[in-house]
């Protein structure tokens, strides 16, 4: 009961907009109207169950595992978990793939989809790994430092995101190059 007056409540303004705009439009097509009611009413069941889905499956079991990770003695691993996470909300987000295809064809695969998806999660991941660095040496935020003794693999986590984006490449050629003879 309570998801579906959160939904009732969040789908409400655009059902009165739908509402005023059938009542002030001259062309009101009775099929037309009866599809969209069909259609806010699948919406709103819908995101109810969505909601208790997510509420009542993911968010426990997700806030589990984060106190059992962060309480362990393997914290460091959450820095590379929560850029596997970044990584693969990128990859599965429908939205960046149709980005991707209109970028690719835009450009006549000068920029190519892969390409864009490689540059998205690189950033994404580098993202996450920044805010938890933020987080982790921040010692209001957890009750004490989550990522004490484990700066190695961040460095290691961090030098890695900045080589896939190309950041790094970027950085070593203003400076002169890596001196490795490699032109990089």
């Amino acid at each position: 009961p309570k998801y579906m007056g959160e939904v009732l409540l969040s789908i409400f303004p655009l059902l009165l907009v739908f509402i005023v705009v059938q009542c002030t439009s001259r062309h009101i097509y009775k099929n037309q109207v009866k599809q969209m009611l069909v259609g806010f009413l699948y919406t709103y069941l819908g995101l109810v169950l969505f909601l208790c889905g997510v509420n009542i499956g993911f968010s426990p079991v997700g806030a589990f595992l984060g106190q059992e990770l962060a309480s362990s003695r393997l914290k460091w691993l959450l820095v590379p978990i929560g850029m596997l996470i970044g990584y693969y909300l990128v990859k599965a987000e429908p939205a960046i793939q149709i980005l991707n295809r209109q970028v690719q064809d835009v450009t006549n695969g000068v920029i190519s989809g892969k390409t864009m998806n490689c540059c998205l999660q690189g950033n994404s991941c580098l993202w996450i790994l920044i805010i938890l660095l933020i987080l982790g040496t921040c010692g209001n935020v957890f009750s004490s430092s989550v990522f004490s003794g484990c700066g190695w693999p961040m460095l290691a986590a961090l030098a890695y995101c900045m080589c896939k984006n190309g950041t790094l490449g970027a950085l070593l050629n203003r400076i002169g190059g890596c001196g490795c003879g490699c032109n990089g």
